[in-house]
């Protein structure tokens, strides 16, 4: 009898002998969604404790999320690197217990007070600390569940991982305003527990780290290997333009989550005169709404497959982005609207962050490296968004004023410049990308054709 979990190095040839996905996978995705959940609850609530214990406005809440974004490129590309060096696995289990400790330093500025450290700038530091281990574990992750032997192939392992991190993150949206309510403690010490149960998952049951392959799994669909130029061409083109549409969701994701504290105010959700009181429910709903559609929008996005490979859905979904975070944050206190925005933009963030995965896999072998960029880039769309936010508040861009309390209108200006800057770049790689390439289906990869 073959112990197929023996076999190291490479996908094995035989069907018969590729281990079950449930041992091969099945702790990888446990221990994904137990690891985004406390990462969207700490970083969700981080703000509202900015807001609430420091006093923190919108404009230091945007500086907050940007310092968060230009450290997360930095420690994005490291960890593609050191994925490789060490292997997924091991990169996983060391970070994964340092977030343990990273996320209990958020207690220091919480009882600082007769230390002198409860401000703004040490809660910096304690965020950027955790920045560094928890934001190391997504490159291997992903390296990880797209190199690990099974018989899932890549595209449903890709759409497991996305439906695994939206649905945690959007239960994560939805327990903070609770999480805060039973005391400012748990916002730190949640988090560090799941940071150490998903790390000992890891380390009980994932695979050993030699089992892991140098490539990702094959697909059924025939794609990036197809030997037909204009297909080849429209694959890297759709890939620079997923690449900036995924950035440009990220530079208006983080533009909104530390604006939360005031949307949710500027909503009615904080009937009590708290940002986050009263009506406690209501406030879930405003965080969680558009993570939730996120969360549709991967399941969407798994299940059909009219969007692979065109250029039309991909700058709709970009446009729809675009009008549905103005909206967002131009009339708050219109709860309807707020709500309906919130729809569209969770399912315009679904997908562009489907494709920028989607394409990334299918033009590339998925290599750590590889996705270490992919995050880097999500980290520049989270640093630029609220830098130019902030700058753009303070410098009074827009005209008006919105007080300490509201949001600036120079901050929807500037912010809606560089998403329609964005724009712009996906219209011309767009138009680079020329016809529409028709996928072949499986044993007629010679017939590769174009359409208008």
């Amino acid at each position: 009898m073959v112990d197929t979990l023996s076999v190291a190095g490479s996908q094995p040839s035989d069907k018969a002998l590729i281990p079950s996905d449930i041992r091969t996978l099945g702790p990888w995705y446990l221990a994904e969604f137990i690891h985004s959940f406390a990462v969207t609850l700490y970083t969700t609530c981080a703000y509202f404790f900015a807001a609430e214990k420091l006093g923190a406005g919108p404009e230091a809440r945007l500086w907050l999320s940007a310092g968060w974004g230009f450290t997360y490129v930095f420690f994005a590309l490291l960890a593609g690197y050191w994925s490789e060096k060490w292997g997924p696995r091991r990169l996983i289990v060391r970070m994964g217990l340092g977030c343990v400790l990273t996320a209990l330093t958020g207690l220091l500025t919480l009882h600082g007070a007769s230390w002198g450290i409860n401000t703004v700038f040490v809660f910096f530091l304690a965020m950027t600390s955790f920045n560094f281990t928890c934001n190391q574990l997504w490159p291997p992750l992903e390296s990880a569940i797209t190199r690990s032997p099974g018989k899932m192939r890549l595209s449903t392992r890709m759409a497991m991982y996305n439906v695994c991190w939206g649905g945690s993150s959007f239960i994560a949206f939805f327990g903070a305003p609770y999480v805060i309510t039973w005391g400012w403690d748990l916002v730190f010490i949640l988090p560090a527990v799941g940071c150490l149960v998903s790390s000992i998952i890891v380390i009980k049951w994932a695979i050993p780290e030699q089992l892991i392959g140098a490539e990702h799994v094959p697909d059924d669909e025939p794609s990036g290997g197809v030997e037909d130029a204009n297909l080849v061409q429209r694959a890297k083109m759709l890939l620079y333009m997923a690449w900036i549409g995924n950035a440009m969701a990220y530079v208006a994701i983080n533009v909104l989550i530390p604006l939360l504290p005031t949307v949710v105010k500027i909503a009615g959700a904080g009937r009590s005169g708290a940002r986050v009181g009263g009506a406690v429910w209501l406030a879930a709903i405003v965080i969680s709404g558009w993570p939730l559609l996120r969360t549709a929008g991967f399941l969407f996005t798994w299940r059909v497959t009219a969007w692979h490979y065109s250029v039309r859905w991909m700058i709709g979904s970009y446009v729809i982005l675009l009008g549905s975070f103005v909206a967002m944050l131009a009339w708050p206190a219109n709860l309807p609207l707020l709500l309906g925005a919130e729809v569209l933009f969770g399912l315009s963030t679904a997908l562009l962050y489907s494709a920028s995965l989607y394409y990334a896999m299918h033009v590339s072998s998925g290599a750590g490296g590889h996705a270490g960029i992919h995050e880097a880039l999500i980290g520049m769309g989270i640093g630029i968004g609220p830098t130019a936010g902030a700058l753009a508040g303070r410098l009074g861009f827009g005209g008006g004023t919105a007080g300490s309390d509201g949001i600036e209108p120079g901050v929807i200006w500037a912010v809606g410049g560089i998403l329609g800057a964005g724009l712009i770049a996906l219209g011309v790689l767009g138009v680079k990308a020329g016809k529409r390439a028709t996928l072949p289906q499986a044993g007629n990869e010679d017939k590769a054709t174009t359409e208008g």
